[in-house]
Formats: C-alpha cells, structure tokens, sequence
C-alpha cells in the first residue's frame, strides 16, 4: 500500500523535538513492545497541533493536496539496553508486523546512537504467522522486567529462523525519518548498551481516506 521511504533531517529543529520528549511522562505498557512511552501526543494537552502537522507532513509526501481523512497514533519512545552483552538475544527486538496498520514509522532521534539500533525490513518465507503464544508469552514477560531463563528466551526466540530474509537495513540517524508499509515485518538487531536510551518517534496509520486518490502502490 505505502513503499518504503527514508527522510533524512526531517524536522527543521531536532534539538526542540528532543527537548519535548525529555519534558514528557513516560509509562511501560504490557509488553507488546520494549521500554517505556509517552500517551499518543494528540492526547497531551498543547500536543495536539505538533501531532496533527507531523502527521500530514507525512503523508504529504503522497497527497500534495491533504484532501484526505486519517486516523493515526504518534508516541516517544525511551529503550534501554536491556542485557550487558549489546547483541543478546534478550537485548534484540522480535521480528513482527503493526496489525491493522498501512503506515508503520519511526524517527530517530538519539543524537550519538549505536551501531545496528536502526530497523530491519523482513521477508516471511512462510505462509504462516511464524509465532505462536508461548513466543509472545515469552516477550511480554521479558518486556515487563519479569525473569525469564536465557535459555527459554533463546530456544522461543529462534523458534522459525527459518521463516525470515532480511531485505532492507536502516541506520538509526538523528532525525532520520523511516517509515514503511504496515504490513511489512521489521524487527531492531540490538537496543543497544546498557546505560543509553534509544529514543525514537514512532508513529502508525491505521487508514487514509482521499476521495481520488488510493493508496500508492495500488495506482496505476
């Protein structure tokens, strides 16, 4: 529906950006994902301006005109490295895809971020969804600082590895902006040290609605 696109120096000052989200609370979630987020900023008060201009500066990319309707989620994010070895399988991200999503996206914005905490692009080998509910059991668990043994974490998180091709490898640049198709599976190789935050912007279309226009790649 969307290609791939990168965006190199997206905000204009990048600095004030990074300066917002330090301002922000921050809570866990349930494990769905790694670290700590803040609410989606169109329900901050005094946010919801920034959101609703980055969004359409998004997708203004594909419709020039912003003659279109859309619904989307936009949060900061903090990841700490969450093992002392930076490439333990318990400090990598899960390979998985945005349910419901025709936009999956991030910014980054660390200003000294580590090697190989960008995003990865996958291809599913499989027809099937390649993970089951001990693999997520498993991630949520981890997720929310509960124990969980190496090697039980090990043996679920390489459970398919067969069902994965990486296709597309994405640095993590300061104010880089990465966004892709929802549907695409995309997974992180390290969150990096322990001690650094990995703080990104991400952000997720559910839907966008334009009386003339469909979605990109369905255009002919």
């Amino acid at each position: 529906m969307f290609p791939a696109l990168i965006y190199d120096d997206f905000f204009e000052n990048p600095d004030l950006v990074v300066d917002l989200a330090n301002s922000l609370e921050y809570e866990p979630g349930d494990g769905a994902w790694p670290g700590v987020r803040t609410k989606d900023l169109g329900e901050i008060a005094g946010l919801k301006e920034f959101k609703d201009q980055f969004i359409a500066r998004v997708l203004r990319l594909f419709y020039p005109d912003n003659q279109y309707e859309t619904f989307s989620k936009t949060v900061f994010q903090k990841i700490e490295g969450m093992h002392e070895d930076k490439y333990h399988v318990k400090n990598r991200g899960w390979i998985h895809k945005d349910i419901s999503r025709v936009i999956g996206g991030i910014v980054y914005l660390s200003k000294d971020p580590e090697e190989d905490t960008g995003t990865s692009l996958y291809k599913n080998k499989q027809l099937t969804f390649p993970y089951g509910l001990a693999e997520d059991s498993c991630k949520r668990r981890w997720y929310t600082r509960k124990d969980v043994s190496d090697e039980e974490y090990h043996k679920l998180f390489y459970s398919n590895p067969t069902h994965f091709e990486e296709t597309l490898r994405v640095k993590n640049v300061y104010n880089r902006l990465f966004m892709f198709n929802g549907n695409q599976f995309h997974g992180v190789h390290t969150y990096g040290s322990i001690g650094k935050t990995r703080l990104t912007l991400p952000f997720f279309v559910s839907y966008v609605n334009h009386p003339a226009y469909n979605y990109p790649t369905f255009r002919e």
